[in-house]
């Protein structure tokens, strides 16, 4: 699993700092709002990924290599959830830096949990038609959420923060929830992919 990691961190080593420099400056001195596109910038990372495994024909060499599929689902999935985390503690820390300007705690909520239903469900798509057909649904899966977490906000409007913080807290115990059986889709895909 480190050798499956190390390998994608180094494919995507250039592409790291440009997002570095998305997530910092959407999370850390862009609006409260923007903090979700940073997350949903998440995604970026592991798509990448797979696109130049695809280019490269990694499987043919899977094969070869005492290396299981699920290692090579799942690294996709934490390189994804690394990065969630990284647009999380940007915003974290401009909260601790600059109380005035602190992201509320349910729009962290919230964000983190549109990111993960974003990975859960773009990624089993990516490993099912490959990222060059999976492009578009890929696109529309975002425009999907970010249009439902949009919904969310208004329907949930005038609400106090305490209250809020539970609704969002319930929907990302549930994309948590989602995620665990997004991997074991997604090996299930990659592995029927892999034998055909």
């Amino acid at each position: 699993m480190k050798g499956i990691l190390y390998k994608d961190l180094m494919t995507i080593r250039k592409t790291i700092w440009i997002y570095v420099a998305l997530v910092v400056l959407l999370a850390g001195f862009g609006s409260d709002y923007q903090l979700m596109f940073a997350m949903i910038y998440s995604l970026m990372l592991p798509v990448n990924i797979l696109a130049y495994d695809e280019r490269s024909h990694f499987e043919r060499l899977q094969s070869a290599m005492p290396v299981s599929g699920l290692a090579c689902v799942t690294d996709k999935y934490l390189i994804g959830y690394a990065s969630i985390a990284f647009a999380l503690m940007v915003a974290l820390v401009r909260s601790a830096l600059f109380p005035g300007y602190a992201v509320p705690v349910w729009l962290m909520l919230a964000s983190v949990a549109m990111a993960l239903l974003a990975v859960s469900i773009v990624l089993p798509i990516m490993f099912r038609l490959g990222t060059e057909k999976g492009r578009m649904v890929y696109l529309l899966a975002i425009g999907v959420q970010m249009a439902a977490y949009f919904v969310l906000a208004e329907s949930t409007q005038g609400m106090s923060a305490g209250s809020l913080t539970g609704i969002w807290l319930a929907v990302l115990a549930a994309s948590a929830a989602i995620n665990a059986c997004s991997v074991c889709v997604s090996n299930a895909l990659y592995t029927r992919r892999l034998s055909a």
